[in-house]
């Protein structure tokens, strides 16, 4: 694979991806397992890029949809170093001490911190990114509620630094370090936001939405683009997002 074809690739990939990505310092030739990859965008293909042609990428999601895309992505750019799996990260199904890094993109919340730290060697460092504040999501959230039931915090988690360093403290990760990441993003109109969310793991709401029957998601969304008028200036809708980045590392003397 060439560098031009994963350029192309990572202009799309998040900020906070990319950020975790450079703070855990991986290096080349290294083993690592992506948790909740999603496109492959925020962490999975940045961190293709680390390992080099020595290193292997392993990248797990729940969702076949998911699955499929990324797995399209390295065939298209015919990625030789990385491949992906259905699979749940409950109760991950890798040999213990396999990796010498794992990786989770804002999938934390459904993440077994045990079972992490199972699958790292000795040494092994875990990255994690976590939503500290989401303006947007917590609006699309508090709209969601005219039309579905839904309790936000399963739609829309986010957490503080104190809790996360309380799970990995428990698992027995040490030198744990929090970063804080703040980015504003700008959505050049309301469709690009729209794609957004459903890229961004709402995409099953939606649906719930449309499956209530004719005209249901049409209205929702006419409102959903009139109430994000407040946020609309001159070059576009502007959120702001705030991002735990967590690093924590498996001793080399842990059982």
């Amino acid at each position: 694979m060439n560098d031009e074809n994963l350029e192309e690739i990572l202009q799309f990939s998040r900020p906070f991806g990319n950020k975790l990505v450079e703070l855990i310092k991986i290096e080349c030739g290294a083993t690592i397992l992506d948790i909740g990859m999603g496109n492959g965008t925020a962490t999975f293909f940045p961190a293709v890029k680390k390992v080099s042609d020595h290193g292997w990428v392993i990248g797990i999601d729940i969702s076949e949809e998911m699955v499929r895309e990324t797995y399209s992505r390295i065939q298209e750019y015919r990625v030789q170093n990385a491949t992906v799996i259905r699979s749940d990260a409950q109760s991950l199904i890798f040999k213990d001490s396999t990796f010498d890094y794992v990786l989770s993109g804002f999938s934390y919340v459904y993440t077994t911190m045990e079972e992490v730290f199972r699958v790292l060697k000795k040494g092994g460092r875990f990255g994690l990114t976590t939503w500290k504040t989401l303006e947007d999501m917590e609006w699309m959230a508090e709209f969601l509620k005219r039309y579905i039931p839904v309790d936000i915090r399963d739609v829309c988690h986010h957490d503080s630094a104190e809790e996360v360093k309380d799970r990995l403290e428990k698992a027995g990760f040490k030198n744990i370090r929090v970063f804080t990441e703040k980015v504003e993003f700008v959505y050049r109109n309301e469709e690009q936001w729209w794609e957004e969310m459903l890229d961004s793991g709402w995409r099953s709401h939606v649906e719930k939405i449309e499956n209530m029957g004719p005209g249901h998601l049409e209205k929702f969304k006419k409102e959903a683009f009139e109430g994000l008028q407040v946020y609309k200036y001159a070059d576009g809708l502007h959120f702001g997002v705030c991002a735990l980045i967590v690093l924590g590392t498996r001793k080399m003397d842990s059982g």
